[in-house]
């Protein structure tokens, strides 16, 4: 049986996460394929013009690429793109362009994409997407609900209280004040061994989650998912 003193957690600090772990980042990301799936069965993503915003290690925006004729992948973490650039060339994929930076001022002309995309990703002022988002294109916002801060084993976390204040805050923004629509899922992230689950998963999230994980044996997370969406 796996013990905790074994294992090392950088206990919810998100920013040095991103600049620091992109290959834990990339396991803890799995699910993000999935859910990248969905996004591209609900709106019809076949030989769009798509701009993913915050694109982590490519997870996602490699599974966009499959349908659509061009994914812009735009990242401010130098060390996420160079993951995902990687995984591109080695994949032979020629349809992304990768682009350094973020949502808060997109490096493109307005009316120029078919829909921007997030996935579990940082922000995106409503007002830079619907500048570069064409008329009859979508916004689509993936991540989270607001109360599944870490998925299913949310109680238990205790940065949760202070997420599920930070994710209200910007749901009722988003459907008050910014008229989207969502639709809410569930997806399951499984990791291969009880190992890499605490090593990802429990490195992440803290001692408590890494407690819950060993006692459980639990390898498999189930997570709560809202994608908010609104046509231009």
């Amino acid at each position: 049986m796996a013990q905790r003193r074994k294992y090392q957690t950088i206990e919810h600090d998100w920013p040095r996460f991103f600049r620091e772990y992109p290959e834990v980042y990339d396991r803890f990301s799995g699910h993000s394929e999935t859910t990248a799936a969905i996004i591209s069965d609900m709106f019809g993503l076949d030989d769009k013009v798509v701009l993913e915003v915050g694109s982590g290690t490519g997870i996602a925006t490699l599974e966009l690429a499959k349908r659509a004729r061009l994914v812009i992948a735009v990242e401010p973490e130098e060390t996420m793109m160079r993951v995902a650039t990687k995984k591109a060339r080695e994949n032979g994929i020629t349809n992304i362009a990768f682009v350094h930076g973020d949502g808060t001022r997109l490096p493109l002309a307005g009316n120029s994409v078919d829909c921007t995309v997030t996935v579990y990703a940082g922000p995106l002022s409503h007002e830079e997407a619907s500048r570069v988002v064409k008329k009859g294109g979508f916004i689509i916002r993936a991540g989270n609900h607001y109360r599944w801060y870490g998925g299913e084993l949310a109680p238990i976390i205790p940065e949760r209280n202070r997420a599920i204040g930070h994710g209200y805050e910007l749901d009722r923004y988003l459907r008050n004040e910014c008229s989207y629509s969502y639709k809410d899922l569930w997806v399951t992230h499984t990791y291969p061994t009880l190992e890499e689950a605490i090593e990802t998963y429990g490195f992440i999230f803290g001692s408590e989650a890494i407690d819950y994980l060993v006692a459980n044996d639990k390898k498999s997370i189930r997570h709560k998912l809202r994608i908010f969406y609104r046509e231009i």
